[in-house]
């Protein structure tokens, strides 16, 4: 298994510092104020997500978002 590396610009010229393919996630991640959340869900509401995300052509992970910012607006 190959590791991608990139190479990262420093202020000496004659530096590079190698970044795995994990810390350029993580980086990125970071900066744009996401992180990794799983739950544990009953196997028709897996495919219930699948499904919606099918006919509407939103990922999954937006679906969610939208279900919990309309529960949110119920519950104000």
């Amino acid at each position: 298994m190959s590791l991608t590396i990139i190479k990262q610009k420093t202020k000496c010229k004659d530096f590079s510092m190698a970044m795995t393919r994990a810390e350029i996630n993580a980086k990125s991640d970071k900066k744009r104020g996401v992180r990794l959340q799983s739950y544990k869900l009953h196997e028709d509401i897996i495919k219930l997500l699948a499904e919606l995300s099918e006919k509407t052509g939103k990922s999954k992970t937006a679906i969610v978002t939208e279900g919990i910012l309309a529960m949110e607006k119920n519950y104000k």
